[in-house]
């Protein structure tokens, strides 16, 4: 499911999949998809991906739980079967998970990478922010400084993938 602004392609990706035979394709996989706030309104849409077929399935307002339960309703007025939906990769909305507890019983649920990557840079950076606090001689002597300069790259070269890293990010990991 996805769920963003209305209006705006920014989202906060998330994915249901959807049903089994009949006006939907068969599929295994798919994702609910919350759409934002519209101008901080906070009006939002819930629309329903099949990932396999990568079309739209369903689309409704709001993002809570019954988003997922009408949904499902919908996929059995079209033929589908909420029963044999297998996988659902949604936002970490416990809302979500609610409905597809209750909408989908046999679904797995995972999450988008993009929140799993944000909630590891916040504990990340957490743990360093902690070690410079409780440890600076330590880090200090692992870095050879503790010049800002130098620990303000080397957090945001954590936050990047190697490839990506200056000279100086490099220099400062190793």
């Amino acid at each position: 499911m996805r769920s963003g602004r209305v209006g705006h392609s920014r989202s906060s990706a998330a994915a249901l999949v959807g049903g089994s035979e009949g006006a939907f394709t068969p599929t295994n996989s798919g994702g609910p998809n919350p759409r934002g706030s519209l101008y901080k309104g906070q009006s939002y849409i819930t629309a329903v991906h099949d990932l396999d077929a990568k079309r739209l399935l369903f689309a409704t307002e709001g993002r809570d739980h019954q988003t997922v339960v009408d949904f499902a309703a919908d996929l059995k007025a079209h033929g589908g079967d909420p029963e044999q939906v297998r996988h659902v990769c949604q936002d970490m909305s416990a809302a979500y998970a609610k409905g597809v507890g209750m909408a989908l019983p046999n679904t797995a649920i995972s999450c988008d990478r993009f929140h799993v990557v944000a909630m590891a840079v916040d504990a990340m950076d957490k743990v360093r922010q902690a070690e410079m606090r409780d440890q600076p001689k330590v880090v200090a002597k692992a870095l050879g400084t503790i010049e800002r300069k130098t620990i303000k790259g080397l957090m945001w070269g954590m936050r990047k993938n190697p490839g990506g890293w200056t000279r100086a990010q490099t220099d400062t990991m190793h």
